[in-house]
């Protein structure tokens, strides 16, 4: 049987070590999470987090972009990068026999960028264009939109490639300061899982050691109540469809309420079998597709149902799925659905973690975001615990009552419609760039 509890080490400048041995494939992941996410930017400089991300890989302080490819190549593997509103993560996958190769490689990376000035002016150019391309894409427009129609001024609504009017005067000067700043030992963590060969700690700790250490890490201010209902319509004139999104504010990472959250969700979108699918695809044609999720992060979470339908639909569905919200809220779910969603959770989550790779992104999720280095074996644990009324109680305090409507798709068809939901205001795609 997989073991699910990690070793764990806590550095001297604040980086903790986490090592867990699993499968028998000759392959080990590693992974480096730092408090750097998009949120920690300055103001005014949305993009900068992904920016200085994207830019580790293209030269540091030993090699240059070509180098950097080619020690990659030897090593048989490519860097992961990610980067969301709280943390910014670093990864790599490797034959047993290459990581200490790879060890050396990554921290080089993350912690000793050169910063070509080229290499910046490559990107940036390329993560407008990529902006601008983005403007067709209706889906992408809608999730821009609704993070900035919840979180207002709050670092959360900030897109994580950034807005183009600020990622056009980012330069390198604060790259590197956004690097100096925050790439620090505090609140990081170095994962390592898979075969791993004995003695690999003492070479994870050396290796985390070359972390600067700092002051605590960044913390984003609690997220701001909301209130009411607003309507957002993006005006795509040749749009053939409304892409929708109506969500408000959920629960946070650290809620003690999550698992019964996620549990009550997948009763309501987070499955196929659930009740938005039910009665909006199923029973009433609206669409072909219709999920709902909890976004939790540090300082604060995001709840959405996701879909899109026909423009003259558009209206029946926000109502029917406002309809399932309320009545999931007041009613709770049922306990069949509860034993349905809460082995689809436990398979899903057991398919997510086989592997090395996988269980060193959880790992590195759960101990950035404070739900434990025992995660592994306290989900299974949580889901078993959440009974009916726990979740129905989750439930009733974060599913929203407060919330804001987007619609992308020919503003001239769906105003109108769309009144009765609240009061609209009409924007045009170049607002969302």
């Amino acid at each position: 049987m997989n073991a699910t509890a990690p070793s764990i080490h806590t550095l001297t400048n604040g980086v903790t070590v986490l090592t867990l041995r699993r499968g028998s494939v000759p392959l080990v992941s590693l992974r480096l999470g730092l408090c750097a996410g998009s949120a920690a930017a300055p103001p005014r400089r949305s993009g900068l987090a992904e920016l200085t991300a994207q830019l580790l890989r293209r030269g540091s302080r030993r090699r240059g972009l070509r180098a950097i490819d080619v020690a990659l190549e030897k090593l048989g593997a490519d860097l992961g990068l990610g980067v969301d509103d709280d943390v910014t993560r670093l990864g790599l996958t490797v034959p047993a026999a290459r990581l200490p190769a790879a060890l050396d490689l990554l921290l080089e990376l993350a912690t000793e960028p050169s910063f070509p000035a080229r290499e910046l002016e490559a990107l940036r150019a390329r993560t407008l264009a990529t902006i601008r391309a983005g403007l067709d894409d209706a889906p992408g427009v809608a999730e821009r939109a609704i993070h900035r129609e919840i979180f207002g001024s709050h670092p959360y609504a900030l897109p994580i490639d950034g807005w183009s009017r600020e990622v056009a005067r980012l330069a390198r000067p604060q790259v590197v300061e956004f690097h100096r700043a925050r790439y620090r030992a505090a609140g990081a963590c170095l994962v390592a899982a898979g075969a791993l060969p004995e003695g690999i700690e003492v070479r994870l700790a050396r290796a985390g050691a070359a972390l600067a250490p700092g002051p605590p890490p960044f913390e984003a201010p609690t997220v701001p109540p909301l209130s009411g209902r607003r309507v957002l319509v993006v005006d795509k004139p040749d749009a053939t469809q409304a892409t929708l999104r109506i969500g408000g504010l959920g629960c946070s990472v650290r809620d003690p309420e999550l698992v019964p959250c996620l549990l009550g969700n997948t009763v309501l979108g987070g499955g196929f079998s659930s009740r938005l699918v039910d009665e909006v695809r199923v029973n009433r044609g609206l669409a072909y597709g219709i999920s709902s999720r909890f976004h939790p992060s540090l300082a604060g979470g995001l709840f959405v149902i996701r879909s899109a339908t026909r423009v003259e639909e558009a209206r029946s569905l926000v109502e029917v799925s406002l309809g399932e919200l309320e009545r999931l809220r007041e009613e709770g779910p049922r306990e069949a659905e509860l034993t349905q969603a809460a082995a689809y959770m436990r398979g899903s989550f057991e398919l997510g973690n086989e592997t090395g790779e996988q269980v060193a992104a959880t790992l590195t999720g759960a101990f950035l975001q404070g739900l434990g280095t025992d995660w592994l074996e306290a989900f299974p644990r949580l889901l078993d615990e959440a009974t009916r009324a726990a979740v129905h109680a989750a439930l009733q305090r974060h599913l929203p009552r407060s919330l804001r409507v987007v619609a992308v798709g020919p503003a001239a068809k769906l105003e109108r419609s769309l009144r009765k939901l609240g009061p609209v205001e009409v924007v045009s795609l170049a607002a969302l760039a």
